[in-house]
């Protein structure tokens, strides 16, 4: 991965930050559901319960159990932040529709026009802006929100 000129961690002092780990707190009902339905669709398929009713259940045992197994798994690759230029919102990977925006940076002016690329690795958003023109003003902007920035020197 090509890292660009200008990396930096921003992270929340608020206790907006509580909603990041939000589906972390769910993981072990995804395993034990899944893992549930699993040993219930071998259970079927071992003793042959071929009755009429349970040819499509069968399938959906298999499919609900395929589906929470790797719910958890791909959770990483699906999540995304966007920030814009009033508010950042948190896109969930296991639900999409829900957003979070953080209201103590949503009045605060940016200095930037376009959509910038943010990444969330455990607690911590990794921003890069690379496409808006004045960084100083982007980080005074964060710095007046109450947002904690650390420069990150090792890819500078």
């Amino acid at each position: 991965m090509i890292y660009p000129k200008y990396l930096y961690y921003i992270q929340s002092e608020s206790d907006d930050m509580k909603t990041f780990r939000l589906s972390e707190k769910y993981k072990k009902h995804y395993i034990l559901i899944g893992s549930g339905f699993l040993i219930c669709s071998i259970f079927i398929y071992i003793f042959r319960l071929d009755y009429k009713f349970m040819g499509s259940m069968k399938f959906l045992f298999y499919f609900v159990s395929l589906l929470l197994s790797f719910m958890y798994l791909f959770r990483h690759k699906i999540n995304k932040i966007i920030l814009t230029e009033k508010s950042i919102i948190y896109y969930d990977g296991i639900a999409p529709k829900k957003t979070y925006v953080f209201k103590n940076i949503k009045q605060v002016e940016y200095g930037f026009k376009k959509k910038i690329r943010v990444h969330l690795i455990g607690r911590r958003i990794v921003a890069i802006p690379y496409v808006f023109n004045d960084l100083d003003t982007f980080i005074e902007g964060l710095k007046k929100a109450k947002v904690k920035v650390v420069k990150n020197d090792r890819y500078n």
